[in-house]
């Protein structure tokens, strides 16, 4: 799954998006410490995209969301950090009936 294209996702969906942080951006090496997920853009209120829960390994960061309402674009933001560096990296969320 390309995560530079945007995502469609439906309201009702529960999702799993993923970054793969190794491939050409973590030193070898160097591995992920700490990560952090949030939300700009789209909306807020009432039916608004959640982040339901987040993981990650040395080398990927995972994010559960659910809810989003029709038609908002959501940007989902990670932020790692390694021993060394800060780095973030976005995914564009559309939400759309399917």
């Amino acid at each position: 799954n390309d995560m530079s294209r945007v995502q469609l996702k439906d309201p009702n969906e529960i999702e799993v998006y993923t970054l793969d942080w190794d491939d050409e951006t973590l030193a070898a090496g160097e591995t992920i410490s700490t990560s952090a997920w949030a939300i700009e853009g789209g909306d807020s209120g009432t039916g608004t995209l959640v982040i339901d829960s987040n993981t990650n390994t040395t080398t990927t960061a995972s994010v559960t969301v659910s809810a989003g309402n029709k038609g908002q674009v959501y940007t989902l933001r990670n932020r790692i950090t390694t021993q060394s560096r800060t780095l973030d990296r976005s995914i564009s969320v559309r939400v759309e009936n399917r």
